[in-house]
């Protein structure tokens, strides 16, 4: 089965998100990006709302999540906002550490979800733009129309 998506995930997948989020060794890559990321928008936390999980963040009211399955495996997210009529932010990135070993997986399941986010964006009235934000100085933007 090839990689599916979903934005609501049942809270049979707390361990593997925590994981992900939290406990994921690949982090100390893109650590400078990670803590600029938190200073800017908050810690991300997991909660647990009628056994769905979501992602809030402290400083942002009702950041997005797009999940990545490899079969019933949560494998990937990523973590956004509208920041502006025309923009949307991502604000993390995570990829299981089994795909982040083999730097084409990593890299494919990172594209993947930027590709599924663009895939949604294009619906959104207004919105022109993705942004990233993963070097303190570095912003990268998409273009999505």
């Amino acid at each position: 089965m090839p990689i599916y998506f979903k934005s609501k995930i049942n809270s049979d997948y707390l361990d593997e998100l925590e994981s992900l989020m939290y406990f994921n060794s690949q982090q100390r890559k893109v650590i400078s990006g990670i803590e600029s990321a938190i200073e800017k928008y908050g810690l991300p936390k997991i909660k647990n709302e009628n056994e769905k999980l979501k992602i809030t963040l402290e400083k942002i009211e009702n950041p997005q999540t797009i999940f990545a399955f490899d079969n019933d495996n949560l494998v990937g997210l990523i973590i956004f906002y509208r920041e502006t009529i025309d923009n949307i932010v991502i604000l993390h990135i995570a990829i299981a550490e089994q795909y982040s070993i083999i730097y084409n997986k990593s890299f494919s399941l990172a594209i993947a979800l930027i590709e599924e986010l663009k895939r949604k964006a294009k619906n959104i009235k207004g919105v022109k733009s993705i942004s990233i934000y993963y070097k303190k100085d570095n912003i990268g933007k998409i273009r999505i129309k």
